[in-house]
């Protein structure tokens, strides 16, 4: 019997920031989603590449680009899966990371961008979702 997990988180890399944020305003939206996945049959590590774009109100908008890898343990349990649920079940491990990044990056004395707890179990995340607050004008 196998008692290992079918597949291990080895961590995240923020590949690039391209922000934009000169004017003060407040989000206009935000956004996420998985642009590419890659699974390397010589060392099973499955990667996931994830857009983060946001946009302040007066700014152009902005773009963080994710990179999530995964060791795969269970090769079988992988390709059990569907495409778009490997990419949420992946997804919802490197979500956490990107919040706090986010967060991170957006952080200066206008406030920041704070992210909330999402599930995302049930979107197609390779055509990406937009979330918009609700304005009052």
């Amino acid at each position: 019997m196998n008692t290992s997990a079918p597949y291990s988180f080895l961590g995240f890399k923020l590949l690039k920031i391209d922000m934009h944020r000169e004017q003060d305003g407040p989000v206009e939206f935000f956004s996420l989603k998985v642009m590419q996945s890659n699974f390397d049959e010589k060392t099973n590590i499955f990667s996931l590449d994830v857009t983060f774009s946001f946009k302040f109100v007066n700014n152009s908008p902005s773009h963080l680009f994710f990179r999530g890898a995964y060791k795969i343990n269970d090769i079988k349990w992988m390709d059990s899966m569907n495409e778009l649920t490997r990419i949420n079940t992946f997804f919802q491990m490197l979500f956490p990371y990107m919040r706090l990044m986010v967060e991170q990056v957006t952080d200066d004395i206008r406030g920041w961008l704070v992210i909330p707890i999402l599930d995302l179990s049930q979107v197609n995340l390779l055509v990406g979702i937009t979330f918009k607050p609700n304005l009052k004008n």
